[in-house]
Formats: structure tokens, sequence, C-alpha cells
């Protein structure tokens, strides 16, 4: 999944930044701001607990929000800063820990950026759609509080400012010239083992901590005045 991911993100320079179609409107010289806010589940990947679907319907399952401000630009390029929270939380089990009855809760802020690829779908293009999908890439600056409890132990506090590196995909439905909806699928890959709390004292764990986080979003675009007048009716038709 990482190295698909790495490679649309890669192909994704050879093209989409050129004009689409016919081309892209040549009068419009400025970009779209919009605000969003998203929501939906997550999931770490660390020590404790499963890596399969069973473990996150089961005991692995977070949950997370976010929100920030979007720049699309006409040349198929968008950019987003933006704060998120997430809880990650798991729990093992002797069908994949064996005798393990280690557990976890970690409590995630995050701010970061990223840039986005439109593959298809700016809506500056002369050819517009609604649907709009993107790849994307960045990082983050992550504020970690860690709670563990680990066999024959104690239970364990730490925390944690580790940095992360983003990669993923997006897709975006416009309902009209200010509201979309989408969903963006994220691969967070930090530079800590500790974000669980935990780091496995074995030769085997030679991995850092990564998490997954599926958000649909929301957003809000400024109306601008100065829009040209074709853009702003096609997304005011009656």
């Amino acid at each position: 999944m990482k190295k698909l991911l790495i490679s649309l993100f890669v192909l994704s320079f050879l093209s989409p930044v050129f004009p689409q179609n016919k081309g892209l409107i040549s009068k419009v010289s400025f970009g779209e701001t919009s605000l969003f806010v998203g929501a939906g589940p997550t999931k770490m990947s660390g020590d404790i607990g499963g890596d399969n679907f069973k473990s996150i319907f089961k005991n692995d399952m977070g949950y997370g929000y976010s929100f920030g401000v979007r720049y699309l630009m006409k040349y198929n390029v968008a950019l987003k800063v933006f704060g998120d929270y997430s809880l990650f939380r798991g729990k093992d089990t002797p069908e994949y820990n064996g005798a393990r009855t280690n557990y976890y809760h970690s409590n995630v802020v995050g701010l970061g950026g990223q840039i986005e690829i439109l593959l298809f779908g700016n809506p500056f293009a002369e050819s517009t759609t609604p649907h709009s999908v993107y790849l994307l890439a960045g990082g983050k600056k992550n504020f970690v509080t860690a709670e563990t409890s680990i066999i024959d132990e104690s239970i364990l506090n730490s925390k944690e400012q580790p940095l992360a590196f983003i990669i993923g995909a997006g897709y975006q439905f416009r309902l009209s010239r200010a509201f979309s909806l989408g969903f963006e699928a994220k691969e967070n890959y930090y530079n800590s083992d500790y974000v669980d709390g935990y780091n496995a004292p074995v030769k085997a764990n030679k991995h850092k901590d990564a998490s997954f986080d599926l958000k649909f979003i929301a957003s809000y675009s400024f109306p601008i005045t100065k829009r040209d007048a074709n853009y702003d009716n096609r997304w005011d038709r009656k």
C-alpha cells in the first residue's frame, strides 16, 4: 500500500500540473480559499494490538477530527494548512499477540500542512465536473500523550513530540459554488516508536509507529465577487 501511494503521487507530477482537456480559464488569475472540518476513524500500527481488519473493529479503532484552510490554484495544485486531533487505542489478545495483555490509548494533537495534486476535477478547468480526485503529501508536528499498561508492570505515562510524514488521497464532490463534501485517506509515518507509549525491546521491532485515518470532510469556499461570471454560473444553475 505504501509503495502504491508513493508511486501514484510521483506519477501525478508528470501530467496533472499542466492544463486539462482544452486548457484552463486564462481570465481567472486568482485561486479559491475554503474552510473545512473533518471527522472519522483512526487506526495505529504500533507495538500493541493487531494489524488486521478484525482487530480494527474489535479492539483497535479510534477516532479523529480536523479543521483548516485550503487554497486551490487553477494549475491543479492546492495547499492546505490544518490542525487535527486523534485518539488511538489498542489491545493485545491471544489471537495476535500470544499471552500478552498490553493495552494503550494515545491522544495526539497535530499541526501541519500538505500539498495536493488534482488528477481531475479542477473547478477552474473549461470542461468542469463536480467530482474532484487528488493525491496529497505533507508533514505535521505532533503532541502525544500516551497511557500504556504493560503486562507485569504498572501503567506507563509518556509524552512525545514527533514529526510525521503524510501521504494519501482524497475525493471532493461540489454541491454548489460554496459547499463541498468529500473524504481523505491518509497514512501517517512518525519518527518515533512511542506514539502508542511502548517500544518493544525485541529485535523484530525495527519499525517506527504509523497510523491510518479516514476523514469525511465538509468545506465552505468563500465567494469572490470578481470571479469570472461563467465560473459562477456553473455552480449556480437553477
